[in-house]
């Protein structure tokens, strides 16, 4: 079959290679319509219970995550020339296009009553800039008796405050994000580095932001990083411009390509498509290698330039056809994780190293069928001594140590199967940041301040209209609020509890001590003078619904990972169980941790079921490529210790099980295989060509694929060793611990894998009568 496809593609060279360059011109004018995700990705599936009682929450209460906060700790902020420059950068940022509400020291309201209403309104404690200190000193001891804000806005001692932006829906997911944020930080920063003041800056939109624009940059720069490296590495091998020039057409082909696939499917560029195109660029070299290795062997041989091209599409075809089968395999088998984000990461990721096969197969026949033949120098490569004394050790110790092998790989197994019961699963979520982001940074600032800025929210449902006005629900929803806010993990809470007790305060004219529930006869007088149902104020805005009947609990936490999350999630609903009674209320947590505690245990356990399905996939490759399930067994063993010699790593360097680790081996696995097909479609060949001369095949195959293998794992290693210079944690352990697995997985193929079949093969072959012991001495 593979002789007519060579025979199809070479002698109607000019019209596949026109149909490759329109394709691949439309493929390129697509991709100018690629975009940047800025929505949130969830990995949790629609009809799911927490992710449904998140979306009633938004849609009772509003989104938990559309708040930008930025911090400042300095004592300046006592200083009346500071304070008011932070009184007009407050003005200025409330007036931004895109602020929905914004709440600072500089415009915080107390309550008052309305002599002409009767009712609480909203009044600000700087109506005007300070033009004193005096006055300014006066003000803020105003503010600082105002206890609803105290550790939300501002702390005990007044060295320290937060500004609190609450972004318009209609910007939180799209591109004007960025802009907005941009502006915001611009501002801020001006006003602080006047006055030699550090601020911080956080909050999901803002997180959010700067992980969108860091997908923007590493996506550009990691595909030129990959392409410039790669060329570097091939260019190193082949000692020849000619040759490079080409295989950097199939690449650059590949990522136009793979950006417009991508495109035409409708998707946007998220964390994990905007890996694809420098990924694209190493295994379109790698491709390049094993066509262009084989060609210049043949051209050396017989000195026939289309016999050599010829043969390159009918003897190694089919073995590079399944090589990137099984690595589009270890790739799409993430379309069955459930996450939408992984289902477009694996689709794309499938059909692009396909269509990179097909460019390759197509490209480099017929580009090379036209130029003139290659020269000595350019095969020079072949004989490259140093490989040839690396390749002549591997024979030597496959052929004649072969207990050691088995030994030292036995030992390192047990080694590395202890250490993958060392190995701990948690996930965080802003895990893919390096700690020395300024963005981690800033998160942990908060933490330290404000104890955290994750959103965590409770809903009471009282299951009657007004219920939330008697004064026993108010009495628990406080008696709720005060025990858990004890919890280190926690920030100080709003409620309508809250409200309340900050309304009785001013009942009682800004008495501090009267911040707490009223009693049941002030109560009903505090009650009566809040604004109704159409005219709530800002004080009671998202906090209970129309009918009284629902309220909300919301806190801020830190980022104490899946782990303690659910820990954390479990006692607050046995404090809230035990304060009310299930029969009588319904208690509802939720909120953006508890849906990334959710998404972060689906993407967990799919990711595990993807990786078994890679496995799977690639075992039934191997088996349609060889019609036998003892190939399968022995090119499983070489493939799988290195596995569980990377998790075994993990465990001893303290590397957690996470969704970006996980990633790790279904992609690593599907490479890997390679390695096996390769030298087994080799040494297939010359059981066949040698009479099934054992020792003679297994040492020929290592000759001729070994070199291919090398040249591949190293264009491989480096190119996944980019990923390590990555902003994102996750990219950077995608990048390191692929490159060991693919290192550790061509020793195995060249060391392991080779002793296996010469034991095996021998074994039968003494059994059956066809080897003497006499013919192994001698070959030895």
């Amino acid at each position: 079959m593979w002789e007519k496809i060579a025979n199809i593609v070479l002698r109607n060279r000019l019209w596949f290679l026109i149909i490759l360059i329109v394709s691949t011109a439309f493929m390129a004018f697509q991709s100018t319509k690629s975009k940047l995700a800025y929505d949130n990705a969830t990995f949790i599936p629609e009809d799911d219970s927490i992710l449904v009682a998140y979306k009633n929450f938004k849609q009772q209460f509003g989104d938990d995550g559309n708040v930008i906060v930025i911090g400042i700790k300095t004592q300046k902020l006592k200083e009346l020339s500071f304070f008011n420059e932070w009184y007009e950068l407050t003005n200025k940022l409330e007036k931004t296009e895109g602020a929905k509400r914004l709440l600072s020291i500089a415009n915080i309201h107390n309550l008052v009553i309305n002599d002409s209403t009767n009712l609480f309104k909203e009044e600000k404690i700087f109506k005007t800039k300070p033009k004193t200190q005096e006055e300014l000193d006066t003000l803020l001891a105003k503010v600082h008796t105002l206890k609803f804000y105290q550790g939300l806005i501002f702390n005990k001692r007044g060295d320290f405050t937060i500004i609190a932006i609450t972004m318009v829906p209609e910007i939180v997911n799209s591109r004007n994000r960025i802009k907005f944020t941009d502006y915001i930080e611009k501002e801020v920063r001006t006003v602080c580095e006047r006055n030699g003041i550090e601020p911080h800056f956080s909050g999901l939109p803002f997180i959010r932001t700067q992980y969108s624009k860091k997908i923007e940059h590493e996506l550009v720069y990691f595909t030129i990083y990959s392409f410039a490296i790669t060329s570097l590495i091939m260019l190193f091998f082949f000692r020849s411009f000619f040759t490079l020039l080409f295989a950097q057409i199939v690449v650059v082909a590949g990522v136009f390509w793979t950006l417009g696939i991508n495109a035409t499917l409708g998707y946007n560029i998220s964390v994990f498509t905007g890996l694809m195109p420098p990924l694209m660029v190493v295994i379109g070299i790698t491709n390049c290698i094993y066509l262009l290795n084989k060609y210049h062997d043949e051209y050396r041989q017989h000195k026939n330039k289309i016999k050599a091209l010829q043969r390159v599409i009918s003897k190694v075809g089919a073995a590079i056809f399944f090589i990137n089968l099984t690595t589009a395999f270890g790739f799409g088998v993430f379309y069955f994780s459930g996450s939408k984000s992984l289902c477009e990461f694996g689709i794309v990721s499938f059909w692009a190293i396909m269509a990179v096969y097909a460019i390759s197969m197509i490209l480099i026949p017929v580009i090379f069928s036209y130029l003139p033949p290659p020269s000595h120098k350019q095969t020079r490569h072949l004989d490259n001594k140093y490989l040839q004394i690396i390749v002549d050790a591997l024979v030597k110790i496959v052929t004649r140590k072969r207990r050691i092998i088995y030994t030292v790989t036995f030992i390192i197994s047990i080694i590395s199967i202890i250490g993958c019961f060392i190995i701990s699963s948690v996930g965080y979520m802003v895990d893919d940041i390096s700690k020395k982001d300024p963005l981690y940074v800033d998160l942990k600032f908060f933490e330290k301040n404000v104890k955290g800025l994750m959103p965590y929210e409770i809903m009471i449902d009282t299951k009657t209209s007004d219920g939330i006005k008697n004064i026993r629900t108010l009495q628990k929803i406080d008696l709720l609020e005060r025990k858990i806010s004890v919890m280190p993990e926690f920030s100080q809470s709003v409620s309508l509890a809250k409200v309340i007790r900050f309304a009785n305060q001013s009942f009682y004219e800004g008495d501090s001590s009267r911040f707490l529930i009223p009693n049941i006869l002030d109560l009903g007088n505090i009650m009566s003078k809040m604004p109704n149902d159409k005219n709530k104020g800002k004080f009671l805005h998202n906090l209970v619904d129309s009918s009284y009947s629902k309220a909300r609990i919301s806190f801020q936490m830190a980022d104490i990972g899946s782990v303690r999350i659910k820990e954390i999630n479990d006692s607050v609903k046995k404090i809230a169980y035990s304060i009310f009674s299930p029969k009588d209320y319904n208690i509802i947590t939720t909120g953006n941790s508890l849906v990334f505690l959710e998404g972060n245990k689906y993407l967990f356990d799919d990711l595990f079921q993807s990786v078994i399905f890679a496995l799977l996939a690639n075992s039934l490759i191997m088996a349609f490529i060889f019609f036998n399930w003892r190939m399968i067994i022995i090119s499983f063993i070489p493939n799988i210790i290195p596995m569980v010699m990377t998790v075994a790593i993990m465990g001893y360097f303290g590397i957690n099980f996470k969704p970006s680790t996980i990633i790790v081996f279904s992609i690593a696995y599907g490479i890997a295989v390679d390695y096996s097909i390769h030298f087994l479609a080799k040494y297939r060949q010359e059981l066949k060509k040698n009479k099934y001369n054992i020792p003679i095949s297994v040492a020929n195959a290592l000759k001729e694929s070994g070199v291919s293998m090398i040249y591949s794992a190293v264009v491989l290693f480096f190119g996944f060793l980019i990923f390590a210079f990555s902003s994102f944690g996750g990219t950077i352990m995608l990048g390191i611990l692929t490159s060991i697995n693919l290192i550790l997985a061509l020793l195995s193929n060249l060391i392991l894998l080779p002793a296996l079949l010469h034991s095996y093969d021998v074994a039968r072959a003494k059994k059956r009568g066809e080897i003497s012991l006499v013919d192994l001495d001698s070959f030895e």
